[in-house]
Formats: C-alpha cells, structure tokens, sequence
C-alpha cells in the first residue's frame, strides 16, 4: 500500500485501521464474487482509485476510506495489465 504524504508515525495506525475495517467488510459484505471464482489467479495490484485526504484526517478515518476503496477494487476484479499471475 503507498501512503504518499502520510506522516511516517501514522502509517501502522492507518494500516491497523485498514485491516480492521477491511476484515469488518468481508465479515458483514461478504467475499466478492471476483475473489470466488478467481481460482488460480493472485494479484500483487488493487486499483482502488485515489482517496482525496484532508490534513489532519484521523488514522482510522483514513484506514476506513482506504479498506473501502480496496473493497470496491476487490469487487470490481480490477487488476492492471501485466499484474494477474
């Protein structure tokens, strides 16, 4: 995951934050259907898109606003040319 203008002392925050939410949404959602059939596929890329961040946002704000545009990238079955394996 890039964290590009995060303060280094915030990223294991928004990464907790992240695994969190993003376990949360798997349990309450469910496993997508781009997953379940992805059968011997894996991928090192998700495109979630840019997520706009406002100075000073909170690291679990953040880390919910990224695992749900991980979520959507997941769901979408989005993977960028060259990155399937």
């Amino acid at each position: 995951m890039i964290l590009d203008g995060v303060p280094a002392a915030q990223r294991f925050q928004i990464a907790n934050a992240v695994q969190s939410e993003l376990t949360g949404k798997l349990t309450r959602e469910g496993i997508p259907q781009s997953l379940v059939y992805a059968t011997g596929h894996s991928t090192d890329v998700v495109d979630g898109g840019a997520i706009p961040l406002a100075s000073g946002a909170r690291s679990e704000s953040v880390g919910s606003q990224l695992a749900g545009a991980i979520y959507r990238g997941i769901a979408r079955g989005e993977v960028p040319q060259g990155k399937r394996n």
